[in-house]
């Protein structure tokens, strides 16, 4: 009835962002806390990439926001294509996206995002050289918790930014861990000229 295919469209509303068709944050409370479910269950990993487009305040002001929210519709639409069904990618705001793959370790989500961060740069949206820096941080069976997992995505974002935009940082352990603000320390992949990369797997245990 047209009663009920209100409803679902409401729904629908309810968990898209309407700019660039991706779930919102509203959608990914639900969905996280079942992948848990099934990681505990199962002992599987469950990887997190948190990334930002980098310089997007500027590109705004020199640009303007039409020409902004085509560099988010179109970025958007470059991560979604390269993901495989089951991997999912939400708006957080902003330029902010959050990239869940169920099923994946640190090194497998380190991999994913490399290739995302080099599909952004090659997709030029909105016509433009875009770039995006990624933090990747993972966990397995009962570690599965959205709080500290994202807190450690979101960390790794942090360094990545701090260490030149443009990157890649995996961490594992705490993210509050001193040992994370140590070079040595953090998986860096960082290649815009098609120079060498290079990379080390961050931890912070002993």
């Amino acid at each position: 009835t047209a009663l009920m295919r209100s409803e679902i469209h409401q729904r629908a509303r309810a968990v898209l962002d309407p700019l660039t068709g991706l779930l919102n944050r509203e959608a990914l409370s639900d969905r996280f806390e079942e992948l848990a479910e099934q990681a505990a269950q199962s002992d599987e990993y469950v990887a997190l990439i948190a990334c930002d487009l980098d310089n997007f305040k500027a590109i705004n002001d020199e640009y303007g926001h039409d020409r902004g929210d085509a560099v988010l519709k179109e970025a958007a639409y470059a991560m979604r294509r390269d993901l495989r069904s089951f991997e999912l990618i939400y708006r957080m705001g902003g330029e902010e996206f959050l990239l869940v793959l169920p099923g994946a370790d640190l090194a497998d989500g380190e991999q994913l995002a490399e290739r995302v961060r080099e599909v952004v740069a090659q997709e030029r949206p909105g016509g433009l050289h875009v770039t995006a820096s990624m933090g990747v941080a993972a966990a397995r069976g009962a570690d599965v918790e959205f709080g500290p997992l994202f807190k450690r995505a979101d960390r790794a974002l942090y360094l990545a930014k701090n260490g030149g935009r443009n990157r890649v940082v995996a961490l594992n352990g705490g993210p509050d861990s001193p040992a994370a603000d140590l070079p040595g320390w953090q998986t860096t992949t960082n290649n815009p000229t098609g120079s060498a990369s290079t990379s080390s797997i961050a931890s912070s245990r002993a």
